[in-house]
């Protein structure tokens, strides 16, 4: 398993130590690990300072590092970070989004029911 699946953003964790070493293959492993990072970020509807403040408490990650990867992701996909720095990120805004897919999930669970009970199908098996 890799370190960047089993990586947890506990506070209370030390720095792994082989991010310390200064050859270019754990390098690419930390700004892999740091992207992935600030994609969960992303997920979660933080801001981009959400984003340094967060991973800079409770993953000790540099600020200066996440800034330079979040740049990069920028260059990487112009129209998806235009498109997100546009949008509001409070949160009420991530509740309401959340309760928004949280009804949305309970339509789609009323209507599987609908079209079962459309087809009469038989429960425990009579």
């Amino acid at each position: 398993m890799d370190q960047m699946s089993t990586f947890t953003m506990d506070q209370s964790s030390e720095p792994c130590s082989s991010w310390k070493s200064s050859s270019r293959e754990n390098f690419g492993d930390y700004v892999l690990m740091v992207q992935c990072l600030i994609e969960r970020c992303l997920l979660i509807d933080l801001s981009r300072d959400e984003c340094v403040y967060t991973l800079a408490r409770r993953a000790r990650i540099d600020p200066a590092v996440t800034l330079a990867v979040w740049k990069g992701l920028e260059k990487q996909n112009p129209a998806f970070f235009e498109e997100y720095s546009r949008r509001p990120h409070n949160s009420e805004t991530r509740k309401a989004r959340r309760a928004q897919q949280a009804a949305h999930q309970q339509l789609q669970s009323a209507k599987m029911l609908q079209y079962l009970d459309a087809w009469q199908l038989p429960c425990n098996g009579t």
